[in-house]
């Protein structure tokens, strides 16, 4: 081979193995975007509402004639709330484009449940009674605490919208006391069962907590809608840990229990820039909405801590212990919110 055409093999060798690089690398628009950061911190202020229930079920296949073969109980706690709290973000950027954002916020119930605590009961008996034995309402005091941390990457767009994905984990606390109650409950041995209403004020009824862990996973569409206006919208799917904790007040007994089940989130959020141009700090508004929901299934514990007592006779003995009951958690929860903060 020649040496002019070994040349030209070489030549060529290196413009294939440069057009490789250059479409492997990174684009070389963003390679030459500069990269800033931001930061903004916002207070919060908005409104909750939405339920928190759990179901568990005891059943008896060796039941006899007269005998309960199953029960069920279902409690259904209200979420309605006025929330406080705050949000810190920081962004990255490529040019004007949002590459990644990381976010923790909180929020924390500043006003009692404003709506009724559900209680309702079934029994099936064996040759007899078969349907809802007690409904009772109730009213609930009681606090939501929220915290979450956020992560989210861009992965295609370079202009005003972009799409990402989201990597989050939630954890929430709630806790209500409830009292103040008012149903009604059918004695269901009686041959001719006859609903009996009650109304009973200032006596506890009940206290109950539950703690939610939700890490999730989703995607992100982003928008820049004009030069002072965002939209940002987020679907994400994940694992939910749940426990909870109910003290039956009024028939001496405990009830814990555990589970592991899967959560959706949908949050929309929207900013605007008050005063795009301004350097230095530049307030902001926001608006974001939430919804919420979920389900756990896992087993619970019961145990008379004393004796229950109905009329004056002992119907369960302190030291009763009931295991592996089924026990569900069930829970949809939509939240509307503002923020006013300052973008750095």
């Amino acid at each position: 081979m020649s040496a002019r055409a070994a040349l030209v093999c070489l030549l060529f060798c290196s413009q294939i193995c440069s057009t490789a690089t250059a479409q492997a690398g990174p684009d070389s628009s963003e390679v030459l975007l500069p990269r800033t950061f931001a930061f903004s911190t916002a207070p919060s202020v908005g409104y909750a509402f939405g339920h928190t229930t759990y179901d568990f079920r005891i059943s008896s296949p060796i039941a006899t004639v007269g005998e309960p073969t199953y029960l069920r109980s279902e409690l259904e706690f209200p979420l309605d709330q006025l929330m406080i709290g705050g949000v810190i973000r920081v962004r990255s950027y490529l040019g004007e484009v949002e590459d990644w954002s990381i976010q923790l916020g909180g929020r924390v119930s500043a006003t009692n449940p404003g709506g009724t605590m559900f209680d309702t009961d079934w029994i099936r008996v064996v040759g007899g009674y078969d349907g809802i034995f007690s409904y009772t309402e109730s009213s609930a005091e009681g606090s939501n605490i929220i915290v979450d941390f956020e992560f989210a990457k861009r992965l295609l767009g370079r202009s005003k919208t972009t799409l990402g994905v989201v990597a989050a984990f939630r954890y929430q606390r709630i806790k209500q006391e409830v009292d103040n109650f008012a149903g009604w409950q059918v004695n269901y041995e009686n041959p001719n069962p006859q609903r009996v209403t009650f109304e009973v004020d200032n006596t506890p009824a009940l206290e109950y907590r539950v703690t939610y862990l939700m890490p999730q996973v989703g995607v992100r569409l982003a928008t820049q809608m004009s030069e002072g206006f965002s939209l940002d919208a987020r679907a994400l799917y994940g694992l939910t840990f749940a426990d909870d904790f109910d003290d039956h007040i009024l028939r001496n007994k405990e009830s814990t229990a555990d589970g592991r089940g899967n959560a959706f989130r949908a949050v929309v959020r929207s900013e605007w820039l008050l005063n795009e141009r301004r350097p230095g700090a530049r307030p902001f508004v926001g608006f974001d909405a939430e919804l919420v929901t979920l389900r756990v299934d896992g087993e619970q514990t019961q145990v008379w801590y004393a004796d229950e007592v109905v009329q004056g006779e002992v119907i369960v003995p302190e030291g009763t212990r009931f295991t592996d009951l089924p026990h569900d958690f069930i829970s949809t929860q939509y939240q509307i919110g503002l923020r006013f903060g300052f973008r750095f």
